[in-house]
């Protein structure tokens, strides 16, 4: 990546750094900056803003990232049945139309 100014590289620059400390903890096992972006173009925040990119946690951060989502699931089933209850309840409270 080329910079446009003094401020573009300063950006940039504490972005990398930051990258490379949680790589270097161990947070990060993948990093990848998905095509280029020209940092001399006048719009190059929101080129860079809009950039893909592909992080991925390492070892255990997997696996806690497993294990948060099957957790979350779980509560997210267990809140639906308990939804479905309370409106077949509340449905069974109801009176009924007779007319």
């Amino acid at each position: 990546m080329r910079a446009r100014g003094r401020l573009t590289k300063r950006i940039v620059k504490y972005w990398e750094s930051a990258i490379n400390i949680l790589k270097n903890d161990g947070a990060i096992g993948y990093y990848l900056e998905k095509g280029e972006i020209n940092l001399k173009s006048r719009h190059w925040r929101d080129l860079w803003l809009d950039q893909k990119i592909d992080i991925r946690p390492a070892g255990d951060a997997v696996k806690d990232a497993v294990n948060i989502a099957k957790t979350a699931a779980k509560n997210r089933k267990a809140s639906e049945r308990a939804k479905a209850r309370k409106a077949t309840r509340d449905g069974a409270k109801t009176p009924r139309n007779n007319g």
